[in-house]
């Protein structure tokens, strides 16, 4: 496997591909494989070379070779250069080994809590310059599931009956919860949230042996298949994971940025019971209601004691459930400090209840929208005086009570509003943007999903404010302020978004309620809607209309015995009589599997390998073909038994 990546054109090679698949295919990141092989100068110039095209491209790679190679990039070689490496070390401080009997912290194993706490806050005091070059894992495709080493290699080496199933799940989302709330970039198996296994099929199947469960880049389907039964009968652990998951996007605590960062805000405390692991995040965002956060882990078999500083906590992670929503509220008086009990095999998470320190609320008038109104409100009212300044230009300010300014700006120029508040020793900065719509206009929102255009005419003499949750943490996520809410404009506004995933619409909050925008999507995954009013807008899961009809393949492809053909029908189409036909190579009708009217939007078909008179079709290429009153579309997929 190694390769002379010192060589010029070895290095060449790999740089000029790697570059085309960005630019060709919109790859937007890259994982090495053994990349241990590749020389570090070469790693560099490829992650600068890549994110010069694609900055928020993802690069990192497994900092190890093979079998006793030389290791031109590992750990720590990385530091500063902006691409990542697996971290092996906190993955076996948490598991034990990949491979072998040995457990580790999440089995109880106290003497990996040095380890555990190293890549709870981004290695960086092991071998990274900061968390974003740390992929902190559990498992991964290689080697024995989180699951099968819990159950399968470590389990049957206790004394008999060993741990029963719901202890070991107990254990499982334990082990997770580190990954998912370390400082750093989580990695996660795929299938590990329904308790992924490798060891399915037919036991008595050779191609079943230890080695291939171990080691499965060589094994067939029944190994390294997702048993997608194990979805519905492992739901609470699936819901576990998607807690986690959640806490971690809504809060930023969970994803500081750098060494610093974590240096100044993460704090552990000491002298705890049973090898526990208890740490402090300071309030990092002093406009909402959350403090400071208490995050605990305790890897024994009985509750440890936690010191819990004074004020009023709610918890929103304990070892059942996980998420943002508040499960118990504990007051820890300032007197007499309450200890509390961390349940055993578990994390908790707990944050400070505590009202914004420091809020900044922006108001524009819906029919004289060319002002803005900056109100800020601090918490601690003998604050006496506060500043705000926007794009570089002081605010006047009035109090209006202790603790509350006013001030109104006057919207001049086009484009980005950069607003800092100081008040007292707190200071938060929020940037939104704003459009002269005399001439109409035509912008993107500051996390570059969203773009408008606004027509000549639509609102002559108007402004409209455009912000995300940059410039409003309060907004849900995904949305967008768009304009005064109850604004209208005399011709439509067009809307467009290249969504992250598919199947969703525009929304517009209106009356209380999200009202679905009439939405299309182009060949390109482009949503498109048109709205005449302003407010609040968001993209939410719904069915968009196909501005072409277009075949969107099929899946699994090779596929056996079965596999779902998608195709999308344009309104255009939609009225016609539509079949979908597979044929084989020579041409011969297979099946039909549609024949009469469809609506407009997208559809999924499911051949199940069989041809008209229900006998299984032999391995091979076949051809489906798509036809429409006005157009025949044709896709090829490959049937492999």
């Amino acid at each position: 496997n190694e390769v002379a990546t010192e060589k010029l054109m070895a290095r060449n090679f790999i740089l000029q591909s790697v570059k085309y698949w960005v630019e060709e295919y919109r790859v937007d990141g890259f994982r090495f494989d053994l990349m241990g092989l590749i020389d570090t100068d070469l790693m560099a110039t490829i992650t600068e070379e890549v994110k010069a095209i694609n900055p928020h491209a993802i690069i990192y790679g497994e900092p190890w070779g093979g079998y006793g190679a030389d290791i031109l990039t590992g750990k720590g070689d990385q530091r500063g250069l902006g691409f990542g490496c697996f971290n092996d070390n906190v993955r076996n401080a948490i598991r034990g080994s990949t491979d072998g009997t040995d457990p580790g912290y999440a089995m109880g194993i106290a003497s990996d809590r040095p380890a555990v706490q190293d890549g709870l806050e981004g290695a960086i005091n092991d071998f990274t310059d900061g968390p974003e070059e740390t992929i902190n894992y559990i498992s991964a495709h290689d080697n024995y599931t989180w699951w099968d080493k819990l159950d399968w290699r470590w389990n049957p080496t206790l004394p008999p009956p060993g741990h029963s199933e719901e202890t070991l799940i107990r254990m499982n989302r334990f082990g997770i919860s580190m990954v998912l709330l370390g400082q750093g970039i989580p990695f996660l198996h795929a299938g590990s949230e329904f308790l992924r296994t490798k060891r399915v099929g037919d036991p008595d199947d050779p191609s079943n042996d230890e080695e291939s469960i171990r080691n499965s880049y060589n094994a067939g389907d029944d190994v390294n298949q997702l048993d997608w039964a194990r979805r519905v009968q492992y739901d609470d652990v699936v819901q576990y994971y998607q807690g986690l998951v959640a806490l971690r996007m809504a809060r930023p605590e969970f994803r500081l940025a750098t060494a610093q960062e974590i240096e100044t805000n993460q704090t552990f405390l000491t002298g705890l019971d049973g090898g526990a692991i208890a740490y402090t995040l300071a309030d990092v965002t002093p406009d909402d209601d959350w403090g400071e956060i208490l995050v605990i882990h305790n890897p024994s078999n009985q509750e440890v004691m936690v010191p819990l500083p004074a004020g009023q906590w709610a918890a929103v992670v304990d070892p059942e459930t996980a998420g943002t929503s508040v499960l118990a509220s504990h007051v820890s008086p300032a007197a007499d400090p309450l200890d509390l009990p961390a349940p055993p095999r578990g994390t908790m998470v707990l944050y400070q209840e505590a009202a914004p320190a420091l809020q900044l609320n922006l108001f524009q008038n819906p029919v004289l929208d060319r002002y803005l109104t900056v109100a800020v409100n601090a918490r601690d009212e003998s604050i006496v005086h506060a500043d705000v300044v926007i794009n570089g230009e002081d605010l006047v300010l009035e109090q209006i009570t202790p603790g509350s300014w006013l001030g109104r700006y006057t919207l001049s120029e086009s484009g980005e509003l950069v607003i800092t508040v100081a008040a007292g020793d707190l200071v938060l900065t929020r940037t939104v943007s704003a459009w002269d719509l005399d001439g109409g206009a035509s912008f993107a929102s500051g996390d570059g999903v969203l773009s408008v255009d606004v027509p000549a005419g639509a609102r002559p003499g108007g402004w409209l404010v455009l912000a995300d949750r940059a410039g409003r943490p309060d907004l849900p996520r995904g949305a967008w302020l768009l304009g005064a809410p109850g604004a209208r404009l005399l011709a439509p506004a067009v809307l467009r978004a290249q969504p992250a995933a598919s199947g969703q619409v525009f929304q517009l909050f209106r009356d209380g309620a999200w009202t679905a925008l009439p939405t299309t999507v182009a060949e390109d995954g482009t949503l498109e809607a048109r709205t005449a009013e302003l407010g609040l807008i968001r993209l939410a899961p719904g069915q968009a209309v196909p501005v072409a009809t277009r075949l969107l393949g099929n899946a699994p492809n090779p596929f056996n015995p079965q596999t779902s053909i998608r195709f999308a029908l344009s309104p255009a189409d939609a009225g016609d009589r539509v079949s979908l036909r597979v044929y084989d190579v020579r041409g011969k009708l297979v099946r039909t599997l549609v024949d009469g009217a469809l609506p407009a939007g997208e559809h999924a078909v499911v051949w199940d390998g069989r041809d008209g008179r229900g006998r299984a079709a032999a391995s091979g290429v076949y051809l489906y073909r798509l036809e429409t009153g006005r157009q025949a579309l044709s896709g090829r997929m490959l049937m492999l038994k």
